[in-house]
């Protein structure tokens, strides 16, 4: 096994919601994006390499954000609208987070972990990713999610997406259901849609986190061929990780052991969201949980 330990963050996404690119929006005191908590927690660690899928919009300012990187670890940037491959000149948005991962497989070789810039998973999903990821369990039909319990991963500034997640009684990832217009009330999580549907403060949802093998890209490879032979004039469908993980599931290529983290996460949602974020941030750079400049 490679002795490289990497990171894969996708930061090309457009965030309508949000109104702007939020990968690159300051919620730090000293200017630090929420990406660079992230990196930060991945290097303490055990991380050494780092690839940042990113689009035309953010990748000149992400590269002058993390330069003090270059001289910390392996850096790589891909911009995915290099690899827009449509003839359909009005799509303006990326072909979504599977096709994000399958522009990075010339860089990666190794187990690899996956998420998104715009979203904080705190230090735990690092600790349990590195350990998973050099374990001797991961393999081409063993590969692995870092799930959230759902009353830990909502907006209190409007209603969220969430995939809700059933495991086997081997901790093994057997669906993941996505639910729309999700919101916390006073006592109960309902749907915004429909208040009779309640759900599970206690279930697990996935956010975007995953752990692979190399060998995902030849699923990854297919699935966007497949994808892309239906979709081509699309300006808007998207491929997403959890459309190729459940079809591997129910291939039986791929069992995903469902790795609970018990961290809260936060995440850009919606504009005051921000708030939020930077107020967390700054409790944690109180209690030294992080530095107050990571160029130091």
């Amino acid at each position: 096994m490679s002795s490289n330990l990497s990171l894969l963050i996708l930061a090309a996404g457009v965030g309508s919601r949000y109104q702007s690119a939020k990968q690159i929006d300051v919620v730090g005191s000293s200017g630090q994006i929420l990406l660079q908590y992230s990196i930060y927690d991945a290097i303490n660690a055990g991380f050494n390499k780092i690839i940042l899928v990113v689009n035309n919009d953010v990748e000149q300012l992400l590269k002058k954000q993390l330069v003090y990187l270059e001289d910390v670890v392996e850096l790589f940037y891909i911009n995915q609208n290099n690899y827009n491959l449509s003839n359909n000149i009005n799509r303006k948005k990326p072909w979504g987070t599977a096709h994000a991962v399958l522009v990075a497989q010339q860089y990666i070789n190794e187990p690899f972990m996956v998420l998104n810039a715009d979203d904080f998973y705190g230090k735990t999903a690092f600790e349990l990713a590195s350990n998973f990821l050099v374990s001797n369990s991961i393999s081409a039909t063993h590969m692995g999610m870092i799930a959230y319990k759902l009353k830990n991963t909502l907006s209190k500034h409007g209603s969220v997406s969430r995939g809700i997640c059933q495991v086997d009684a081997n901790n093994y990832l057997l669906s993941i259901k996505e639910h729309t217009s999700i919101v916390a009330n006073e006592q109960t999580i309902s749907s915004s849609n429909n208040k009779e549907i309640i759900f599970n403060s206690e279930s697990l949802v996935s956010m975007n986190c995953w752990l692979f093998h190399p060998s995902i890209f030849k699923e990854l490879v297919k699935g966007f061929a497949d994808f892309f032979s239906l979709h081509s004039s699309s300006e808007t469908v998207e491929y997403f990780l959890p459309d190729l993980v459940m079809k591997t599931i129910e291939n039986n290529k791929i069992n995903f052991s469902l790795i609970k983290s018990t961290d809260k996460w936060m995440g850009l949602t919606y504009l005051k969201d921000k708030i939020d974020v930077i107020e967390t941030l700054t409790k944690c750079q109180l209690n030294k949980s992080y530095p107050e400049s990571f160029h130091d």
